[in-house]
């Protein structure tokens, strides 16, 4: 749906720690529709910060995801 919808983002906060998410999820919606999620209370902020971080993605990738796309959505 987010390749097709251009109001359709995804967001990381229920990705389990699972060897290669972030990666899926940039691949195949494309960085620029990918938006960091924290869940907390429910989950560690920092797990979910460690996640993005050690990811194998671009820097460039990195920054869009963690508040980037956020700005642009919300014009910061």
């Amino acid at each position: 749906m987010a390749r097709e919808l251009p109001n359709f983002y995804l967001e990381t906060c229920s990705t389990y720690r699972s060897p290669g998410v972030i990666e899926q999820l940039v691949e195949g919606a494309g960085a620029d529709r990918v938006l960091f999620g924290s869940d907390q209370p429910l989950m560690d902020p920092r797990t979910q910060l460690g996640k993005i971080l050690t990811a194998a993605i671009g820097d460039r990738e990195k920054r869009l995801v963690m508040g980037g796309n956020a700005c642009r959505l919300l014009k910061l």
